[in-house]
């Protein structure tokens, strides 16, 4: 079947849902409306107590599309190691300015540190970040977060101290001082891996906590004049979601603080047919097992450190980098409330705040193989190793945005079916609809979604990229539905949705004369 007609048949079924959205209506067109001549209604909340019903500019059709692609990144990569590894992210904004940010890099291992250069491998490293309270830390760790990762695996690889660990916790360390044929490759251990990236995202929080604190330190006549940069990424907060894919060891590395996620495309070659492995957990004051920890680090405080689904009532995410007024202690504050910000600004202490820090930065890290074992449907038993397995072939890394609406399995639907289309000579296609392998661990609270929907309820449009189509049918799939939530602007439209940032990574065989140019 052509893409065309693919995408005609996946548009018609679409509309046929319905294209309604509850709060919305029609008005006749006015003067006063952008080029598309149109308006719409919407309930806007003032506050708490009180919504109105408001007319907003319809957006033309031209807009909408020119919103959903302007922030779209892809490249792909021929490795010397074999494979064709492609990424593609896109993104739209809610808050203005978009308090979401992303990053990607990709390291070839050199010769030294992968036994002489036989299948020296890469480590490709993907990371969305999540802001919430400004754009600030979310921005300075879309410049840091993966230069200190790379920077801790690569120490890592070649058998050195971390340069991250402190100097005393190295002392009778003399790996240094051997031979690298004498040192070994640290990175096939995951325990170490999960270690180096738990230091990674510890000694930044630290760094960004602790930098306003120093300057308190520092006499009054000598603080710099602007003081800003020092408290933005500390007073702020952001979720942080780092992925690193090691192709040495086919291993997928995953690190996250806050409820951003990440999800994996496992092929099953015998049936025919995806399997949805979830990779994280979010970490949100409405997931048990995050309040059983906040209740157990803060006794006394049980009815108060996870109240209402948010951290002492206030942040919904357990985990994050900043957010320091979780973090400082109430002195600390208070201190800084004196001495560094200015009034009507002020740093407000959460309440019933008596044993910080309620907030860490301390990641959740998770592994899994490229190829992941299935159920033996045989009597006998299946030697270690020696059983049917599914193969990795893509990842969907994403800001909470899109998980507010769709699940990982609708999410590896749309996916797999628009790479499927857009790939047909090198990725398979399944006529039946994913399994769910792991599940992780769902934040959002009982009641999120409803059902999975199947392929034929979503929206593939052929000018989309696999990021974009995501978020396309994460605003409601059909042409009417985008429309209209895209024509809500900001500060109106974070009552609709939240900023998105998707991104995804595959692999496919590369051509003969693709392969021959990265071996050069």
């Amino acid at each position: 079947m052509s893409s065309r007609r693919w995408v005609n048949i996946a548009l018609t079924t679409a509309a046929v849902a319905g294209t309604g959205y509850l709060g919305y209506s029609y008005l006749y067109p006015s003067k006063s409306a952008d080029a598309s001549g149109e308006m719409f209604r919407a309930w806007v909340r003032l506050d708490r107590n009180t919504k109105e019903l408001r007319s907003f500019p319809l957006l033309s059709h031209q807009s909408v599309q020119s919103l959903l692609t302007s922030h779209v990144k892809s490249s792909s990569r021929v490795l010397p190691s074999g494979k064709k590894w492609s990424w593609n992210i896109a993104q739209v904004s809610s808050n203005d300015p978009c308090e979401d940010t992303h990053n990607e890099m990709v390291i070839a291992r050199d010769e030294e540190a992968s036994k002489g250069g036989k299948n020296k491998g890469e480590l490709l490293f993907f990371a969305v970040m999540d802001g919430h309270a400004g754009p600030w830390t979310s921005q300075l760790l879309r410049n840091t977060l993966l230069p200190t990762a790379a920077l801790e695996l690569n120490a890592l690889i070649q058998g050195l101290p971390s340069p991250l660990a402190p100097a005393k916790s190295n002392f009778l360390d003399i790996s240094p001082l051997l031979p690298a044929a004498f040192r070994s490759d640290g990175s096939a251990q995951p325990r170490l891996v999960e270690q180096a990236l738990k230091r990674t995202y510890i000694t930044l929080d630290g760094s960004i906590t602790a930098a306003a604190l120093r300057l308190l330190e520092v006499p009054r006549e000598q603080r710099p004049d602007i003081i800003a940069p020092f408290l933005r990424p500390a007073l702020s907060g952001s979720c942080a979601l780092l992925t690193v894919l090691d192709t040495q060891h086919e291993q997928v590395h995953v690190a996250l603080v806050g409820d951003c996620r990440a999800v994996a495309g496992y092929w099953n070659d015998g049936e025919k047919r995806w399997i949805c492995e979830v990779l994280t957990e979010d970490q949100t004051a409405k997931a048990t097992k995050e309040i059983e920890r906040l209740k157990k680090e803060h006794p006394g405080e049980e009815d108060n450190v996870a109240r209402n689904g948010r951290v002492l009532g206030g942040l919904e995410p357990s985990r994050a980098f900043g957010d320091a007024r979780y973090k400082w202690t109430k002195e600390q504050q208070e201190r800084i409330n004196r001495e560094l910000i200015q009034p009507p600004d002020v740093l407000v202490t959460p309440p019933a705040f008596q044993t910080p820090p309620y907030v860490t930065a301390d990641p959740v890290v998770t592994h899994r193989p490229f190829h992941i074992p299935l159920p033996s449907k045989s009597a006998n038993p299946v030697a270690k190793g020696k059983g049917p397995t599914a193969q990795l072939r893509f990842l969907i890394l994403a800001t909470d945005g899109l998980w507010d609406e769709l699940t990982p399995m609708e999410a590896v639907t749309i996916a797999s079916t628009h790479l499927a289309h857009t790939h047909a000579d090198t990725f398979p296609l399944s006529n039946d609809p994913p399994v769910l392998g792991n599940a992780g661990v769902d934040g959002k609270g009982p009641g999120a979604h409803q059902e999975d929907k199947p392929a034929k309820a979503w929206v593939y449009d052929e000018r989309d990229t696999p990021a974009v189509c995501l978020i396309r049918n994460a605003l409601g799939g059909t042409p009417d539905k985008v429309r209209r939530m895209l024509s809500m602007r900001p500060p109106h439209s974070r009552r609709e949705r939240d900023d998105m940032t998707v991104s995804v990574v595959w692999w496919e065989e590369p051509k003969a004369e693709e392969l021959a140019k990265a071996k050069l």
